[in-house]
């Protein structure tokens, strides 16, 4: 069974090492793929491991797992959470660190009076978190500590502070030891590891030599060493001189110091990674003892010793493991892409160096050549490790990419480096702002493809700004069509990159030799192929039949984050399907009505499933769509709601056409039955002059696309019904009974469509809680209100009660 569609899965936030840097993991979203397309004892690799989520899945349920990266410190994270240490021998090994002799003074001692000052207010010795720097000040001009006597402070240095900031030698003896730790006197780029180590103040150099010097005396378990040296990474990142006083837990952004920048505590650093490597928890994984035992053939005694669900951490680049490991070894090949974040592969290339020497940070010198990874980087490279690996799968096996990114770029490379290296599209799903679920497999009919043939298509480059600017438009249209609904541009964004990658264009750019790339196929431009595409794409948009949202629109519906919503010029929007939203209700409800109880896992990898690519729902519709219709009577377990039983519903129609028709007669309206299935009001109340001022459809759904637009006979009576002369109130004023549990449905829905609530606010829509109506029959009954004070009640019970919805909804 081909997996068409997202499947939903539970972000988990990174762990250390170097959390800052790493990407956020959908757990259980890998799920569905294992069961599909593998079978127990099957391997699959991650193709770029920088966590335990996705081989762990893998080996829970039953595949042998490969995990490979040539950045030691990201498999470090993974290996971190496969492998459970106990606590206490890290405590022991970090006390026996602390208590190192440094001289005369534990190693602790010794760093931390370091930064040894003097409290601004009692004059007391305190050691300082932190000093704080302008970029070309040659000393520290304040400093931040906790003291004893007068709290936590924040002061200007005195000139015993920068008097000891001065005392350490910019290119001293500690200089000098890392340097040729990360880079030998001949080393082609000793050079720009020397301008790393020029991120880091003289002290914290001097701090984080003796760090290493120590730690590589201690004799630790490889299973302690491992967590010691992800406490040593956590260190190293912290004491570079990248971080503002005002973000200084926040992962950097460029390899240059902010105008003003920290000099934080080496130990306090050390410290600070040990409480939060006391917070995480590892799942233990049976560890393959060597990659031949994992791959050996099922018959050898080597796999057959193997526990199940083997995992197995590798420092291997896809080219190495492309050339080293069998031919259709893998049944599937997981791929969450490498970000082209330039400040940690740089420093990854100089904190390998430190802490597991030259072999560990050789692959990752080649990354220290450009001063700037960027997208264009990022897809050729993908494309190349994905070119690698090919030859891995086997002939019924996927590449599979579950990954959260915000960034539009990922997608962008991602799905031009797959298609240009040979891989079909065969499912994707994404829901914005950043969760991406794609599926792959080998394109056998294009790598089948003659030399002669592809480089005809590379000599096509006149033709590609014109058929990427058509399909842009094209799939842009269809999408907006088949939504019903204005979306963000990242929903319009993936279905243009995925349609593009379908109809074998982006093939054809990303195959372009690389002089044809910038010189030919963008003629005016002469730009590399993915910022020349995008550009393309964004042209061809603005002179589509599109219109975005206005500023006010942006307001209420709280897209400013993803920009302003795009939607079908008006003259096409009589051809676009139902809004998602309503079909998404009654997928939701159906689904609850098909089952006596299910997970909520389960609801929501149903509901997905009726709606793959751009379609994937609102992960906070289908909850919504939950708490509607289903009540939660075990934990995470969901069923139907009694009162929404179809009989059930239908009865209460019944009732609430009966009280309508009730309530207009003792108002002294003559009230008028319709036929909803026809398309007609259920009720209308006529004046006596034949007028009706009131008019009510009644449902037990929060679907309104037909109601507002006119799919039924009910939205064009509306303008109907005035006749010339007739001022605004003289026209009905529409209302819609529903139940009070669809409220809020209902106020999502106005607050994420423009359309919608354009519509409420042109006709005046009421909205009717059956509840609230019960109480208006009652009161009439009670008080004999007339139709003036009727009117006044009907807007006392809103139907949409949240502030933030900005609606003036009766």
């Amino acid at each position: 069974m081909e997996i068409t569609h997202f499947t939903p899965g539970q972000l988990m936030m990174p762990g250390p090492p170097l959390a800052a840097y790493r990407s956020t993991t959908p757990a259980g979203a890998l799920s569905p793929y294992l069961e599909a397309y593998t079978q127990p004892g099957d391997l699959v690799i991650d193709l770029f491991c920088q966590g335990p989520t996705l081989v762990f899945e893998a080996a829970q349920a039953g595949r042998n797992a490969l995990g490979l990266n040539i950045n030691r410190a990201l498999l470090l994270a993974a290996s971190l959470g496969l492998t459970p240490v106990e606590h206490q021998a890290v405590e022991a090994a970090c006390t026996q660190l602390a208590e190192a002799r440094k001289g005369v003074e534990t190693l602790q001692a010794h760093i931390e009076g370091l930064y040894r000052t003097k409290c601004a207010s009692c004059g007391k010795t305190v050691i300082a978190d932190a000093f704080i720097w302008e970029r070309d000040g040659d000393a520290p001009i304040e400093k931040r500590y906790h003291c004893t006597t007068c709290a936590e402070g924040l002061a200007p240095t005195d000139a015993a502070d920068r008097t000891a900031a001065s005392s350490f030698q910019s290119r001293g003896l500690s200089y000098w030891l890392l340097l040729d730790r990360a880079a030998s006197a001949t080393a082609p780029h000793r050079d720009r590891m020397a301008a790393l180590l020029d991120l880091y103040t003289p002290r914290n150099l001097s701090a984080v030599n003796d760090l290493l010097l120590k730690s590589d005396g201690l004799t630790l378990t490889p299973a302690v060493r491992s967590v010691v040296d992800a406490l040593l990474l956590d260190t190293f990142d912290g004491a570079a001189s990248l971080r503002p006083p005002d973000a200084a837990a926040s992962r950097p952004r460029r390899l240059q110091r902010p105008g003003r920048y920290v000099e934080a505590n080496v130990w306090r650093l050390f410290e600070r990674a040990i409480e939060t490597w006391r917070k995480t928890i590892s799942t233990p994984v049976p560890h393959a003892p060597d990659l031949t035992a994992l791959l050996a053939p099922a018959a050898s005694e080597a796999r057959a010793a193997l526990a199940p669900g083997s995992c197995y951490l590798a420092p291997l680049s896809s080219g190495q493991a492309g050339r080293d490991l069998p031919p259709g070894c893998a049944a599937l090949i997981i791929v969450d892409p490498p970000r082209p974040d330039t400040v940690l592969w740089h420093l990854s290339a100089l904190w390998c160096q430190w802490l597991w020497g030259a072999q560990a940070g050789a692959p990752l010198t080649t990354f220290l050549g450009r001063r700037w990874l960027d997208k264009d980087w990022l897809w050729r490279g993908l494309r190349s490790s994905l070119k690698a690996v090919a030859s891995l799968l086997r002939p019924d096996g996927r590449l599979v990419c579950p990954f959260y990114d915000e960034n539009p770029v990922i997608l962008e490379a991602l799905t031009l480096a797959a298609t240009g290296a040979g891989y079909r599209l065969v499912g994707w799903g994404v829901r914005p702002p950043g969760e991406n679920r794609f599926a792959w497999r080998l394109d056998t009919a294009r790598t089948a493809r003659s030399e002669a043939e592809d480089a005809g298509a590379q000599a096509e480059v006149d033709t590609l700004s014109r058929d990427v600017a058509e399909h842009a438009v094209d799939i842009s249209l269809e999408a907006l069509r088949t939504l019903g609904e204005p979306v963000a541009w990242p929903t319009l964004h993936a279905a243009i990159f995925t349609g593009l990658s379908e109809s074998s264009l982006l093939a054809r750019i990303a195959n372009l030799p690389d002089d044809a790339a910038e010189t030919h196929a963008p003629p005016a431009t002469q730009r590399p192929p993915l910022s020349w595409l995008t550009d393309t794409i964004r042209s061809a948009l603005d002179g589509a039949p599109l219109v975005q949202s206005s500023a006010r629109d942006m307001e209420a519906t709280k897209d400013e984050a993803t920009g302003p919503l795009w939607w079908l010029d008006p003259a096409l929007e009589s051809a676009a399907a139902p809004p998602l939203s309503d079909r998404v209700e009654l997928a939701v409800a159906e689904t609850l009505r098909g089952l006596a109880a299910a997970s909520e896992a389960e609801l929501l990898c149903q509901v997905c499933a009726r709606f793959p690519g751009y379609q994937t729902p609102d992960l906070y519709l289908i909850r919504l769509c939950l708490s509607s219709y289903g009540v939660e009577h075990a934990a995470g377990h969901w069923r139907l709601r009694h009162e929404d039983d179809l009989e059930a519903r239908a009865a209460e129609i019944n009732a609430i056409v009966a009280d309508l028709g009730s309530l207009g007669r003792r108002l002294e309206f003559e009230v008028v039955l319709g036929k909803p299935e026809a398309g007609e009001w259920a009720v209308r109340w006529l004046d006596e002059a034949g007028h009706a001022p009131y008019v009510f459809a009644v449902r037990t759904s929060a679907v309104l696309g037909d109601l507002l637009f006119g799919a039924t006979s009910l939205a064009p009576s509306l303008q109907a019904d005035g006749k010339e002369g007739e001022t605004i109130d003289d026209r009905p004023t529409p209302c819609l009974a529903l139940p009070g549990g669809r409220a809020v449905l209902v106020g999502y829905k106005l607050s994420h469509d423009p359309r919608m609530r354009q519509q409420v606010q042109r006709h005046g829509w009421r909205f009717l809680k059956f509840r609230h109506l019960r109480h208006l029959v009652q009161e009439v009954e009670a008080r004999k209100l007339d139709r003036y004070a009727f009117q006044a009640a009907l807007g006392l019970d809103p139907i949409v009660e949240q502030e933030e919805a900005q609606l003036s909804l009766w």
